[in-house]
């Protein structure tokens, strides 16, 4: 089945996670977007029902990051390259929402034709359907630098329909957008992104979740969160042994 994130862009694992662990994930993804939709509003910006960047809350959240459960998949996909969170974003899909989801975009916009620099990790926390809005994909796309007309997305896309705890993992470079929710409830998902570990992710995880809980994490969780590829900020903390130094020599 990983074949088809190289030929078509994406590949879709049902039923992945089970039920307790989706039920937990799902509460847990409210709970990031009450938090964010007031730090939205405080800034003055428009409450649209998604979170950002949503780690460091030792919640359910927490704990799918810190099991690796999709390493085998995301080490394949980068060639056994190192590589880091780039983004962990809980997404409601109210009913009747219009945001910046629902238009055309990928989720990386420089492109480097063959090259996987980022990868999407979708964890649906609600079935996924047609009624409800699934994440509409351009199969094949991730090919392609040029935005899609309008025309050709509809003439070719491709909804990810798939039962609650399954999880889609696509290109980055992948032409996709939110389907529009036409039910009375709510579709819940937690959005993922993985990048090659010289990439500047959107957060600083590292920084975000400080050295003092970074010393309890595996050398796995570690990796990921960045500890290993952080930048210095003085030369006291350049000048370093490799072993003590903040960006590892086998970063990339």
């Amino acid at each position: 089945m990983i074949k088809g994130l190289y030929k078509d862009g994406y590949v879709i694992f049902e039923n992945m996670l089970d039920r307790q662990t989706v039920k937990g994930l799902k509460n847990d993804c409210m709970k990031w977007v009450d938090i964010c939709g007031s730090y939205q509003e405080k800034a003055g910006l428009s409450n649209d029902k998604t979170a950002h960047h949503a780690v460091g809350g030792k919640g359910p959240i927490d704990d799918l990051l810190h099991s690796h459960i999709f390493d085998p998949i995301i080490t394949d996909y980068f060639d056994s390259e190192k590589y880091i969170l780039h983004a962990c974003n809980p997404v409601l899909g109210p009913p009747s929402a219009n945001s910046y989801l629902h238009k055309i975009h990928r989720d990386i916009k420089t492109f480097f034709a063959g090259i996987n620099l980022r990868i999407n990790v979708l964890v649906a926390l609600d079935d996924f359907t047609i009624e409800n809005g699934a994440t509409e994909i351009l199969p094949n796309s991730h090919m392609v630098p040029d935005l899609p007309s309008i025309e050709e997305f509809e003439a070719n896309k491709l909804s990810l329909c798939m039962p609650k705890g399954s999880v889609a993992f696509f290109n980055s470079y992948l032409w996709h957008r939110a389907g529009t929710n036409s039910t009375d409830e709510n579709r819940v998902a937690l959005t993922l992104s993985y990048g090659l570990s010289f990439i500047k992710p959107q957060m600083d995880y590292a920084r975000l979740l400080g050295e003092i809980n970074g010393k309890s994490f595996s050398e796995s969780s570690r990796q990921v969160f960045g500890y290993n590829s952080r930048v210095p900020i003085s030369l006291e903390e350049w000048y370093q042994k490799p072993q003590n130094r903040l960006y590892k020599p086998d970063q990339g």
